[in-house]
């Protein structure tokens, strides 16, 4: 049915079988995903962190451009902008961690 040598896999099947033939080095496929997976493991939390960084700055940006009266107002409108811009981030980066990106 099929033969196995150290990290290559080779099955071939005759007649009116469902597999016909797969050909393929299953263990450097498997560490090449991996090696994939865990570098897009390591950098979702990075990404979110400088996406943060960027929301905060851009949202100060914005409110300053609008040049209110005081202050004061200007800070609590900063403050309300960043608190709705990460509260939204929060909810998108729960769902980047918890994906299976795994076919």
């Amino acid at each position: 049915m099929g033969t196995w040598k150290a990290s290559q896999i080779k099955v071939t099947q005759k007649g009116s079988g469902k597999i016909s033939e797969v050909k393929g080095y299953l263990c450097r496929d498997y560490l090449y995903y991996n090696k994939v997976m865990y570098i897009i493991d390591f950098l979702i939390p990075w990404i979110i962190l400088a996406l943060n960084e960027f929301l905060k700055y851009a949202s100060e940006i914005g409110v300053k451009w609008i040049k209110y009266e005081t202050r004061s107002e200007e800070i609590s409108k900063i403050q309300s902008a960043v608190f709705i811009l990460n509260f939204i981030n929060g909810g998108l980066t729960l769902l980047l961690i918890n994906s299976n990106f795994t076919g």
